[in-house]
């Protein structure tokens, strides 16, 4: 099985599989739009609407405050459901 990734924030969006909002899993990317134009921003959905990103170092984010609900573009699952 390939588990190879997209290089770019745009392209990880691209592929994988949706995941409806409210449906992700651990292990799913979240993307966002933090410039609100395009795909820009990912981290790793870890449970309980919680996500890790980089940012000043990894950070765990809600994604519940207004400011990633604001910029929530998608997740995408690239990782096989055990």
């Amino acid at each position: 099985m390939d588990k190879s990734l997209p290089r770019t924030t745009a392209a990880q969006y691209e592929g994988g599989t949706a995941v409806v909002k409210g449906k992700e899993k651990m292990g799913d990317l979240v993307f966002f739009k933090i410039n609100g134009k395009s795909i820009s921003f990912v981290g790793i959905y870890l449970g309980n609407e919680e996500f890790a990103a980089t940012s000043k170092g990894v950070r765990i984010q809600s994604l519940n405050t207004k400011y990633w609900k604001d910029r929530y573009a998608g997740a995408r699952r690239y990782l096989p459901q055990m």
